[in-house]
């Protein structure tokens, strides 16, 4: 049984191209005038305006339209720059719709007349015109988007991909404290000019997944002089991901512990049965149910299932590196990397490791958010896995930079840091 059709109860027609949350901009009650381009009038007669939807128009109309005499109408007086005949509560109103392609004056609108039909929204031959670089490209370099008719987005991926990076750099500026000095159009230049990685030598991908080696990226190349315009390079996800906010200390650093590492061969220890003791009121110091180890009481982590002090039965050490097992064998859960760590082996490697092997930072085992000093579970080779002999225990930064990078890598990311001249 097919479904009666809604219509407005102000004008009887059908609800297609009515507007508002309950669909109460009627355009006939409201007296806007719908033209042939698609356009809508203002809904005063003597106001020349137009508008591309209906809620712009109405908007408009009720509010900033100099026709409307009503009581408790705001009557707005900043015409656009750009001589359209809009106008505007305030100058920077004003001034970002002249920006715009909403302006009837907009070069993109003067260049094609049948602008909303043509422009956007018209695929031929396979192609599409991108509203950033002006171009008509294919399709397949479009993204996806449920606003547009053609289920398409208006910029291209490449153009999308080199805006992300330009917000991306300047909200990274803002957090440093600093006021950005690079406008979009110096990375649209970087980009123009770095076509392949610096470091790799591959060539560089915008506009791609964004997850992938080849992505391109904005890199500070001094970490401490921030993102600025004379320190922004462009490099690929990959290397970006190695360099990190390492020095060029820190990355010589990793490079000879990576070069020199031995796999540890340790006497497997093996954890006593736990022990659960009574806590007095008093008591300053308590033994670790799992390292038998006399702690103090700073040393563990609030348990409210302990009615005494409150405190866990084992202490944060211990509880780091059992979180640490467990989260690695998540990790790998449902893949095919190997895994055969036990809690024993961890207790046994990290028992004399008390600072980072690689950038010499003591390790911070648990407590407080993750940082740069927080120890973690590294692959020294990623495809062997949660093995015996090749796993170490690094810093979260160290594993950062290490990612899962070879010697060879690391070399060349180490040599980028140290030349000056890109």
């Amino acid at each position: 049984m097919l479904r009666a059709q809604a219509t407005c109860t102000k004008c009887k027609e059908p609800l297609k191209g009515h507007m508002g949350k309950h669909r109460e901009i009627c355009p006939t009650i409201h007296g806007h005038r719908l033209h042939a381009d698609g356009s809508y009038s203002c809904s005063y007669s003597t106001c020349p305006l137009t508008f591309t939807t209906l809620y712009s128009a109405h908007k408009h109309s009720t509010t900033t339209c100099p026709d409307n005499k009503t009581e408790g109408s705001v009557v707005i007086t900043v015409a656009c720059p750009s001589g359209c005949g809009a106008l505007f509560k305030h100058k920077g109103n004003a001034r970002e719709h002249a920006k715009t392609t909403a302006c009837s004056n907009h070069p993109e609108r003067i260049a094609h007349l049948d602008y909303k039909t043509t422009v956007h929204h018209v695929i031929e031959d396979g192609k599409k015109y991108c509203s950033c670089c002006k171009l008509q490209k294919s399709i397949k370099l479009f993204g996806l988007s449920t606003k547009s008719e053609t289920h398409l987005q208006h910029t291209c991926g490449n153009c999308y991909a080199i805006y992300a990076m330009f917000a991306g750099s300047k909200k990274r500026a803002k957090e440093e404290g600093r006021t950005p000095d690079f406008t979009l159009e110096t990375i649209k230049l970087l980009a123009a000019v770095t076509p392949i990685c610096p470091v790799f030598g591959y060539p560089l991908q915008y506009g791609c997944d964004k997850s992938a080696d080849h992505s391109a990226t904005v890199d500070a190349y001094i970490h401490a002089e921030g993102h600025q315009q004379s320190n922004l390079r462009i490099i690929s996800r990959r290397a970006n991901t190695i360099k990190n906010s390492a020095t060029t200390n820190e990355m010589k650093l990793l490079l000879d512990a990576v070069r020199s590492w031995i796999p540890p061969n340790p006497s497997i220890i093996t954890l006593a049965k736990r022990i659960h003791t009574v806590l007095s009121t008093d008591q300053t110091m308590k033994i670790c149910s799992v390292c038998r180890v006399e702690k103090a009481l700073i040393e563990y982590t609030k348990d409210a299932s302990n009615k005494t002090l409150g405190l866990s039965s084992r202490c944060k050490r211990c509880s780091a590196l059992k979180a640490m097992l467990s989260n690695a064998h998540t990790r790998v859960r449902n893949t095919t990397i190997p895994f055969s760590l036990t809690l024993d082996y961890l207790h046994t490697l990290a028992k004399d490791i008390m600072v980072c092997p690689i950038l010499k930072l003591p390790l911070q085992y648990a407590g407080g958010k993750l940082c740069d000093r927080s120890a973690s579970l590294d692959r020294f080779i990623p495809d062997l896995g949660y093995v015996p002999g090749n796993v170490w225990i690094i810093c979260d930064k160290a594993n950062r930079m290490k990612s899962d990078a070879d010697p060879n890598d690391i070399e060349r990311v180490y040599l980028y840091m140290l030349s000056s001249v890109i």
